[in-house]
């Protein structure tokens, strides 16, 4: 059997909606729902912020945090259009 974070990416990957995660939450009932959209947010975070416990917090890319310290400032420069 694969382990949660191995099926979630796999979710993830087919491009899914919160409400699939919402799914996988209640599929998943011994997995903290916050562990579950922690791991969504390190998923979809760019590179630089993979593993900021402020983007697991609030979900931003890169956090307020990291802007006025201007630890990821280069990221809004080479992000495409």
């Amino acid at each position: 059997m694969k382990n949660w974070k191995e099926e979630l990416s796999g979710l993830l990957k087919s491009g899914c909606t919160d409400s699939d995660i919402r799914q996988f939450i209640q599929k998943h009932p011994d997995i903290a729902g916050k562990d579950i959209w922690n791991y969504v947010s390190d998923y979809y975070a760019p590179e630089q912020c993979k593993g900021c416990k402020h983007v697991q917090l609030i979900g931003m890319y890169p956090c307020s945090c990291c802007s006025v310290n201007g630890t990821s400032k280069n990221y809004y420069e080479k992000r495409p259009l």
